[in-house]
């Protein structure tokens, strides 16, 4: 299956333009388009890959000497967990909780499950905690009704 990115106006029309040509209206069409065309593509990706490991006469390795690539079936890959207790304790007993605190982090998330609103220990990781912000990215979203409703969008 080939994408005709032909029929995808703002892309097809972006083609050999570099894009610092570009005007900024054609770049956010085709920051839009392209990424309802990657949406697309992913889903298609992903439910091919899903259906490959529901065949049970695929072969493990299928290979396409023209384009000099192959599909693959591959293992899971491996999750460790670890008994953080068992873990902290033995730094203890040896005297190197230094570190034991340099290799584990607390995940935000689990803090909400594991400790009830109102305990004191919720204070004190809020006071103990840092935030570090990413660095700026594009992303494509739908309109709010309200922004529909105001006009926002350039006919």
């Amino acid at each position: 299956m080939q994408i005709d990115l032909n029929k995808v106006s703002g892309v097809n029309a972006t083609l050999g333009k570099t894009l610092k040509g570009v005007s900024n209206e054609e770049l956010a069409r085709v920051t839009v388009e392209l990424d309802a065309l990657m949406e697309n593509v992913e889903a298609t990706f992903k439910a091919a890959k899903a259906e490959i490991l529901t065949r049970k006469d695929f072969e493990k390795s299928t290979y396409f000497a023209d384009e000099k690539l192959k599909v693959v079936i591959n293992d899971g890959k491996a999750k460790h967990e670890y008994n953080i207790a068992a873990i902290g304790n033995a730094f203890k007993a040896a005297e190197r909780l230094a570190d034991f605190f340099k290799i584990v982090q607390v995940i935000g998330g689990k803090v909400d499950e594991a400790i009830s609103e109102g305990d004191a220990m919720r204070l004190i990781i809020a006071n103990n905690k840092t935030t570090t912000h990413g660095d700026p990215f594009v992303s494509v979203s739908k309109m709010t009704k309200e922004e529909i409703s105001k006009g926002i969008a350039a006919a």
